[in-house]
């Protein structure tokens, strides 16, 4: 809640399942380059102009969980959707396409999903973790360096290589020759969310002991 100095100098408006929402948990946020904004809840997604939502659902979209997860526009302006249960789904001339084992993606929950500095689609899924490099998806299941539970975040960094957060600890790749080469020894996280900053520095929180930086 804003502090009522704070609040004075701002219109406040909330939007909920009667002005349109699908459901009333809003996990993912993001704004496609038309201005419209996206919106991922427990039960559906919505495109929203400022005024109306369009809704996206299990009655509007047969094939769509409404369960979402992620939303992402990449540089590419495609618009990746990934759900809980329901796979990968691409928004395509208005209406939402799902991406299957026809496209060489074979997953049902998608845990994470980022964009490296290539333009190279990462996703983390029960099944292990896709990339999209061209029109090809690469699959490297959850084995070896890898621990055999979901990705959580993929964290692109400037020089073109890649954070790979799991539950509690990071790893440091890069994709190299249809292979993923890691680089260094994984590092403790503390099982929180991690972020980078322009200068290409990680910072996350570490359970008892406050805020750690890496560089």
């Amino acid at each position: 809640m804003f502090a009522p100095s704070l609040s004075a100098q701002y219109t406040i408006k909330q939007w909920n399942v009667e002005d349109g929402l699908p459901q009333s948990t809003v996990r993912c946020i993001t704004q496609t380059h038309d201005g419209y904004l996206w919106i991922g809840t427990w039960n559906g997604l919505a495109r929203f102009d400022g005024v109306h939502m369009t809704v996206f659902n299990a009655a509007t979209t047969p094939d769509f969980n409404p369960s979402v997860s992620f939303i992402h526009e990449d540089q590419e302006r495609r618009l990746w959707i990934g759900t809980d249960g329901g796979g990968l789904f691409q928004y395509r001339d208005g209406s939402l396409e799902r991406v299957d084992t026809s496209s060489g993606i074979s997953a049902s929950i998608i845990s994470a999903m980022g964009e490296d500095r290539a333009g190279r689609m990462w996703f983390g899924t029960d099944n292990g973790i896709f990339v999209l490099t061209g029109s090809r998806f690469l699959h490297f299941p959850y084995s070896g360096p890898f621990p055999n539970f979901f990705l959580e975040q993929v964290i692109p960094a400037l020089d073109g290589t890649v954070y790979l957060c799991f539950v509690e600890h990071a790893i440091h790749v890069r994709l190299s020759d249809d292979s993923i080469a890691v680089l260094g020894k994984p590092f403790v996280t503390g099982g929180y969310r991690v972020a980078i900053d322009t200068a290409g520095t990680l910072w996350y929180g570490v359970a008892a002991r406050g805020l750690a930086r890496r560089s």
